[in-house]
């Protein structure tokens, strides 16, 4: 609240919280392992988070 009280623009203060980290805390999901095949398979999952 203090950002919008000191005059910050709403998107700005939008912006900062959709750059904000988190991390989903599930363990049923199993680690992903980076090998020469399935390099692009992950590479095409990362780009699609931009």
């Amino acid at each position: 609240m203090d950002y919008l009280t000191n005059g910050i623009a709403w998107s700005i203060v939008q912006k900062m919280m959709l750059d904000a980290p988190s991390y989903d805390f599930n363990d049923d999901e199993e680690e992903i392992v980076l090998s020469e095949h399935n390099r692009d398979d992950i590479m095409d999952y990362v780009n699609s988070l931009m």
